[in-house]
């Protein structure tokens, strides 16, 4: 009996040009930049400004990353970005928690929001109500970011864990107090707007 060898010429996979990276990137930044400005005025307790750099900084060092090849084709886009955002917060709350003083630091003029951070912003605030957004400045900041994720942006338990590189464990715990401390924050708000009875 002959046998016949075949072998399928396969073809190497291009690697994508810069080009292609700067335009996949450009949509994935766009398709997710108001959910992380969404992400980021509950970090940053409604600061708009603070929350606009925030984002800024983290679209850099997601853009740096994805050129670098740290972002992998097919994964979820706005779980990897949202990891960004957060280290990025956590980094500057420890950095400026060490550097805190009493000393007021001259501010420059306020930077006017884009049509579309203002837009999210309306959004925002018909969401997020006065009291609602009281209460989540209320809670301790790791219960307020696994809120942020978990009941606001809508991630599982499991991405919001690798996100704030801890155990789903952790987050679970995390949100059962925070509901708990939002539901007692909020009930008599919630029998006003007949909400809860």
């Amino acid at each position: 009996m002959e046998m016949i060898l075949t072998l399928a010429w396969k073809e190497p996979k291009r690697e994508p040009s810069l080009a292609d990276k700067r335009e996949r990137f450009s949509q994935m930044a766009r398709e997710h930049q108001s959910t992380l400005l969404r992400i980021a005025n509950n970090f940053c307790k409604g600061n708009d400004s603070l929350a606009q750099d925030l984002v800024q900084d983290t679209l850099v060092s997601a853009y740096k990353s994805y050129l670098e090849g740290g972002f992998q084709e097919g994964t979820n886009a706005k779980a990897w970005l949202a990891k960004i955002l957060t280290n990025a917060f956590l980094n500057d709350y420890r950095r400026r928690k060490k550097w805190e003083s009493s000393q007021d630091i001259e501010e420059g003029p306020e930077i006017p929001a884009s049509k579309a951070a203002e837009a999210d912003h309306a959004i925002l605030e018909q969401i997020l109500d006065g009291p609602i957004e009281q209460a989540l400045e209320r809670l301790p900041e790791q219960q307020r970011m696994c809120v942020t994720l978990v009941d606001i942006e809508g991630l599982d338990y499991a991405e919001a864990a690798a996100i704030l590189d801890c155990p789903v464990g952790t987050v679970r715990s995390r949100l059962s107090r925070a509901r708990i401390a939002l539901y007692e924050d909020l009930v008599e708000y919630g029998r006003q707007r007949g909400v809860v009875q």
